[in-house]
């Protein structure tokens, strides 16, 4: 897939921002006022946009109109809103004909005269506040597809309350970073050729432990990373470093990747980086143990037979349970002068070994695993693991 196509791949084919789309056009249909909660860092707005339009073109007649509106600083009351509303979709009669100390209301002027008839009025931009303002004006309104909805786009947290005529629908609420790791699955499927099966599992994880729900951010990474050889904190900081991203993260300080980077807080992405390791390499080394223990099962059971090997004030008899640390251990210590407790005469498999319970106990303390550590336990090949002795530890 090329890569500008992954834009349109996020919002009509991941479940969470699928899941976003369709509650707007589900909340216009029922004729209410749909209200999208949506975060300063929106992945690819243009593409949400876009698939908002589709989708209400798909599920409406093919008269109505979807009319983008971008919100305006002055429109802070009912008056003020009417009159944008008219100056955008009212003819110069309909204009002139209003009076503001009339009876009527601006929204029964606006019902009245058809102003709004087959349009889906889409208010993008708008503050707290003015979406208060706005949202005041659209309850005052409150009709339906053949008289004119509203879909109201606020950028800031903004207070729900339980109503019949008004629909939130939260990006926050949607979406997951369990969306953003599928999403990266896919496009790393696309590099089958670089990446092994392992590296991708990780790659998917650290990317979205990372940027969290930017998606799009994460796929920048994904771009912009040679995993294997560099750690993806460097990539972040070439992000920043991109125009396009310049200002990405500066309207929500204190928690996106971009910004923590920015205020030189490594310490919170090194502890993402970590939590996706731990997700996905510390299953790995568990299934290396078990696979190392049945590949050296005999000499094992003679060891234990012949030493008695406690762990945790236990006695082991089966392999299986044999930890790491314990198996190092056997492998190091001499049950008398010249005779290992476990001797494996493949000076491969012990620098193997040790190699795992060094990197295991780098996880189980909070540390990261090079890039390094990381071929050697992400390779399928084997390649790296016959470099050990080059000290990849």
């Amino acid at each position: 897939m090329q890569r500008n196509t992954w834009e349109d791949f996020w919002w009509n084919n991941i479940t969470g921002p699928r899941t976003f789309v369709v509650s707007a056009c589900d909340a216009l249909m029922d004729n209410a006022i749909a209200m999208l909660i949506i975060p300063p860092n929106l992945p690819w707005p243009n593409q949400m946009q876009s698939a908002i339009s589709y989708e209400l073109r798909q599920k409406t007649p093919s008269e109505l109109l979807i009319e983008p509106l971008e919100a305006k600083d002055d429109c802070v009351n009912d008056a003020k809103i009417g009159k944008l509303l008219l100056s955008k979709f009212a003819s110069d009669s309909v204009q002139n004909g209003y009076r503001e100390k009339s009876s009527i209301t601006i929204q029964a002027y606006l019902l009245r005269n058809k102003v709004l008839q087959n349009r889906i009025v889409w208010v993008q931009g708008l503050s707290a506040a003015h979406a208060k303002a706005w949202l005041k004006f659209c309850k005052g309104y409150a009709a339906s597809a053949k008289d004119g909805l509203f879909l109201l786009e606020v950028r800031e947290p903004f207070p729900t309350a339980p109503s019949k005529s008004v629909r939130y629908i939260d990006y926050a609420s949607c979406v997951s970073r369990h969306d953003v790791q599928l999403f990266n699955s896919f496009i790393l499927n696309e590099k089958r050729d670089q990446y092994s099966d392992s590296w991708s599992k990780y790659i998917a994880a650290v990317s979205a432990n990372l940027c969290e729900k930017d998606a799009e951010v994460s796929q920048m990474l994904i771009e912009s990373v040679e995993f294997s050889s560099e750690e993806p904190i460097s990539g972040v900081g070439r992000i920043c470093e991109m125009p396009d991203y310049s200002q990405r993260g500066r309207l929500a300080p204190g928690y996106h990747v971009l910004e923590y980077y920015r205020s030189n807080r490594i310490s919170e992405l090194t502890k993402r980086v970590w939590e996706a390791q731990v997700q996905v390499v510390f299953p790995l080394i568990e299934m290396e143990r078990i696979k190392f223990i049945e590949q050296w099962r005999q000499q094992i059971e003679t060891a234990l037979e012949s030493n008695g090997v406690y762990q945790y004030g236990q006695i082991i008899h089966d392999p299986i349970e044999l930890e790491l640390g314990t198996l190092v251990y056997m492998i190091s210590h001499q049950s008398q002068p010249g005779e290992y407790c476990l001797y494996l005469p493949d000076e491969s498999a012990r620098e193997w070994l040790r190699f795992l319970h060094f990197c295991r106990n780098q996880l189980a303390h909070a540390n990261c695993c090079t890039p390094k550590q990381l071929n050697a336990l992400l390779d399928p090949t084997g390649e790296v693991r016959q470099s050990l002795s080059d000290k990849a530890v």
